[in-house]
């Protein structure tokens, strides 16, 4: 089992003093359904455009935003050229930039590192997270009696399982098949609570929280 770093965030940053592995996040839950904004890449643009579900289609551009807030302010790289990969998966033209993204209801997050295998994932906590929990916890309860999996199950908090699936699936999405850290985070936001997980082949990271509206500000001028 991968070393797990629990910390509770909430309006605050935690840096690592590392050469570069940041997970930027924006809780958007006050933008509105109907954003009208465009994304520089054109490929990405036509993926959002084929969104017909309003609410991920606003997910889907403010992610992509953030991905792009933070090549521009944070890193100073204006002219960045995204593409996807043959599975599928996006990259950057920038070597030492490798990134993942996510989102989940009304959060957004980016992970940069300068680690080619970086996964993340963010889940919002809810009671609904019980009906995969046979598939969150099938290593813990591999021979284990119908009885003793219900007793596990019923042991495990909402928020327990919520960050073990996100654990989860940020290793999945960093496509590493060593061993890896797993970085985890509880945010309580306005309306709920988030867990967050970062996948990676190093430990350590910073949190970044970006305001909303610095987003549809828009920093390249693109409405």
């Amino acid at each position: 089992m991968p070393p797990v770093l629990f910390i509770v965030a909430n309006n605050i940053n935690i840096c690592y003093n590392i050469k570069m592995q940041k997970v930027f996040f924006s809780d958007i839950t006050y933008i509105p359904n109907d954003i009208k904004m465009k994304v520089l890449c054109e490929k990405r643009q036509n993926y959002i455009d084929e969104i017909k579900d309003i609410f991920r289609k606003r997910q889907s551009i403010l992610v992509w935003k953030l991905l792009e807030y933070v090549f521009y302010r944070y890193f100073t790289i204006s002219d960045v050229v995204f593409f996807a990969d043959k599975s599928g998966k996006w990259m950057s033209d920038r070597t030492d930039y490798y990134f993942s993204l996510a989102h989940s209801e009304n959060i957004v997050a980016v992970v940069i590192s300068d680690c080619k295998n970086i996964g993340i994932d963010v889940e919002k906590v809810s009671e609904k997270v019980f009906k995969a929990a046979r598939y969150i916890l099938r290593k813990e309860i591999t021979d284990r009696n119908s009885e003793e999996v219900d007793g596990l199950i019923k042991s495990e908090t909402a928020e327990s399982l919520t960050l073990k699936w996100t654990d989860k699936e940020s290793a999945f999405k960093s496509g590493s098949n060593n061993p890896c850290f797993t970085n985890c985070f509880i945010y309580d936001g306005d309306k709920n609570k988030y867990c967050l997980s970062v996948a990676s082949e190093k430990k350590g990271i910073e949190l970044i929280k970006i305001g909303a509206e610095e987003l549809v500000s828009d920093v390249h001028g693109n409405t």
